[in-house]
């Protein structure tokens, strides 16, 4: 991926996030959970761009709408298991979102095409 290729989606990225800010605006509590993986096999393509490069720009977005650090969850790489993003779902955006609260779940990683055949 080039890096003009890395920063259109990075834009998009903090475009989506300013797109909902209406409906940021009105909720009383933000509650976001960031789940990026940027650890990949040594084979990969992928070495210096990375989703860990995001995870300070999206944070910075929801800081800008209002989101509070304490509500937003940042889980990555080793931290980013199925069983950690289940319990951070139910936990920080399931159990405890009330009226007019707006929950935010931001997946990032980055693939490759290598080692798949096309046809």
């Amino acid at each position: 991926m080039t890096l003009s290729a890395y920063h259109t989606k990075i834009r998009f990225c903090v475009f989506l996030l300013l797109a909902i800010s209406t409906i940021v605006i009105q909720a009383q509590t933000k509650k976001a959970i960031i789940v990026a993986i940027g650890t990949y096999p040594a084979a990969s393509e992928i070495t210096s761009l990375h989703s860990l490069n995001d995870i300070p720009l999206i944070q910075s977005a929801l800081s800008k709408l209002g989101f509070e650090e304490k509500n937003i969850l940042i889980l990555k790489d080793a931290n980013a298991t199925k069983q950690n993003i289940l319990n951070g779902l139910e936990s920080q955006l399931l159990k405890n979102v009330k009226k007019r609260e707006l929950p935010i779940f931001i997946f990032r990683t980055w693939t490759t095409s290598s080692g798949f055949q096309r046809g």
